[in-house]
């Protein structure tokens, strides 16, 4: 059964109630192909220099839905085709719209073009807690500087690698910035929280993290490992996995855990939105 919250969604999308804070004036919505070279790109909205403008291009259905609902990644559950699926959303966003309203008009805009209908639902998932190996953490604190609020783009850059093959990436207020050369793989941290790093990490470590170190301050860091999901090479034999860097060079360790969590369960949606 759906609940309170989807179905007063769905009416509204159907223009029983609705007002103008909850859908946008105009809307494009395209499936594009799923090929190489696609950049994806995310822009505009409230809370930008471009309030009224909001553009989703090349991105999945799944990521579009995670922003929609204010959720992570894995609290999505649905059909395989939501991630492989790509979409470019172009919408008109209402004067002096929030972020709230700004995600209760996408979702209005899934259900009124994907045919949306969904349900929350409290499960059990396999996840990671982030917790202080043994010796404790080896992490700098941060210094408050001019620099702390880092630009809205990362500058593009390519990076030299180091003497063991790392990527080298320059100081900057870049928090979670990451490269790689092939496996190898360099991730950059500032000013950042445990909490804020353990829900970077678990991109790497395809599950969710989530902090119990008991570290309250921000601090400074890099990560330097194996991505396992890559093709090995032979120079990578002595190079550490994320495990290992977690615990030799931050003084860290993640733990398995089984986590409740409560996930937007997809019950029904449309591959491909109806006519703009």
């Amino acid at each position: 059964m759906l609940e309170l919250g989807a179905l007063l969604i769905t009416m509204l999308a159907y223009g029983q109630g609705a007002d103008s804070t909850s859908q946008f004036e105009v809307a494009s919505v395209k499936v594009v192909p799923n090929e190489a070279g696609l950049n994806f790109s995310r822009r505009g909205g409230p809370g930008t220099d471009d309030p009224t403008l909001f553009a989703y291009e090349n991105g999945d259905l799944k990521g579009i839905l995670v922003q929609a609902f204010n959720v992570r990644d894995y609290a999505v559950s649905g059909p395989d085709w939501l991630r492989p699926t790509r979409v470019t959303i172009h919408a008109k966003v209402p004067q002096g719209a929030t972020k709230e309203q700004l995600r209760v008009m996408l979702q209005n805009l899934l259900i009124e073009r994907f045919k949306l209908a969904y349900h929350h639902e409290d499960r059990q998932i396999a996840s990671y807690e982030l917790v202080l190996a043994k010796g404790g953490p080896k992490l700098t604190e941060h210094t408050p500087s001019a620099d702390d609020t880092p630009p809205a783009l990362y500058p593009s850059i390519t990076p030299k690698n180091d003497g063991d093959g790392f990527p080298i990436l320059p100081p900057g207020p870049y928090n979670g910035r990451m490269a790689r050369n092939g496996r190898k793989t360099t991730q950059q941290f500032y000013n950042a929280s445990m909490e804020q790093f353990a829900g970077l990490l678990g991109a790497s470590a395809e599950r969710p993290v989530f902090d119990a170190t008991g570290l309250k301050g921000k601090y400074d860091f890099l990560l330097r490992w194996i991505d396992n999901r890559r093709r090995p090479a032979e120079d990578e034999q002595n190079s550490p996995t994320l495990f290992e860097a977690l615990e030799k060079q931050l003084g860290l360790k993640l733990e398995s855990k089984r986590t409740p969590i409560q996930v937007l369960v997809i019950d029904h949606m449309e591959k491909a939105p109806t006519e703009n």
